[in-house]
């Protein structure tokens, strides 16, 4: 069978639909450099689609799998974030992300809650995927993981999140400290040189504002892209500090499989690779939505604070499925 992808680049009008078949790597380190990647958190289910043609949207079709996900309630949340911070607060980590899921009716045809996503969200990486492998997913995410050109690398730190009324605090502002610094120090390790930081400045994501920091820096050589995606995947913004421990870690505190949310989507040509970081997606199903949404916790975290958080960032796409 088929999967069916679409996708809109930020900043940009122009809509791609596509089919084609969705094909298993091993690695990242096998991944061709054209077509579509997908890739989930773990690095373990990594995809790429394959004998890609140009559909219209009228030629997308839905596939739809079994749901596993529920809601995360507020108390598996608290309990999961007591067993994170007492780690953080014996040492063992400087920070990890903690996720949840919200499910939700839906009672709009998938094609019609892609098109809001466009409308309203110009400046995130919009897209649609229908595969027999993954189900039907869909998301508008407003961070890149890393674009590379040429020797030239650019990779994003974002994190820390607010309502415009509110400002930054200590917290959002270490939060978003540890990327940059997890970024500078894994393009050192791969010889880049000339390396740039530009930011923190505060980007807009709908109704929410984000700290982002751009990093630029230049490669020794253009066939070690492979391993940039490798190295920078995942990042404390998705992940934690230290990256291997909190990968395991979170497998533990859990209660959900994360699968490609807070993985990465790479749109490859020959000219450049654009990786963005699976954010602000949900999987849907034919009268559901699995939303999923996350923080950063660190010592100085509060379980209410975190909770309202990640109850924020799910309205940015439930206020579309009714």
């Amino acid at each position: 069978m088929n999967t069916y992808f679409a996708y809109r680049l930020p900043h940009n009008s122009e809509v791609h639909y596509l089919k084609g078949d969705l094909v298993k790597r091993e690695s990242l380190t096998e991944i061709y450099g054209r077509g579509i990647l997908i890739c989930d958190f773990r690095s373990e289910n990594i995809y790429q689609l394959e004998n890609i043609e140009e559909i219209t949207a009228d030629e997308f079709e839905f596939q739809y799998g079994i749901q596993l996900n529920h809601s995360t309630t507020f108390e598996v949340y608290k309990e999961a974030f007591d067993r994170l911070q007492e780690n953080i607060f014996s040492g063992r980590f400087e920070k990890i992300v903690l996720t949840k899921t919200k499910v939700v009716n839906v009672d709009v045809d998938p094609m019609r809650i892609f098109e809001q996503l466009k409308k309203n969200y110009l400046n995130t990486f919009n897209y649609l995927l229908s595969s027999p492998e993954l189900g039907t997913w869909m998301g508008a995410t407003p961070e890149m993981l890393c674009e590379i050109e040429d020797k030239k690398v650019t990779a994003i730190s974002l994190a820390g999140t607010k309502i415009q009324s509110e400002t930054w605090t200590d917290k959002e502002i270490e939060e978003q400290l540890y990327v940059t610094r997890f970024i500078k120090e894994r393009l050192k390790n791969l010889h880049c040189r000339n390396i740039e930081v530009d930011g923190p400045h505060n980007i807009q994501a709908g109704p929410v504002m984000h700290l982002q920091t751009t990093i630029t820096g230049q490669l020794l050589s253009k066939e070690v892209w492979r391993k940039v995606l490798d190295d920078l995947h995942p990042t404390p913004a998705t992940c934690g500090i230290p990256a291997v421990k909190s990968k395991e870690f979170i497998r533990d505190i859990e209660s959900h499989k994360r699968s490609i949310y807070t993985g990465f989507i790479g749109v490859f040509t020959e000219e450049s690779k654009k990786c963005y970081v699976n954010l602000r997606c949900m999987e849907l199903f034919k009268d559901k939505a699995v939303i999923y949404v996350g923080g950063g916790i660190t010592a100085g975290s509060t379980v209410e604070k975190e909770w309202k958080e990640t109850e924020r960032k799910a309205e940015t796409l439930e206020r579309f499925l009714k």
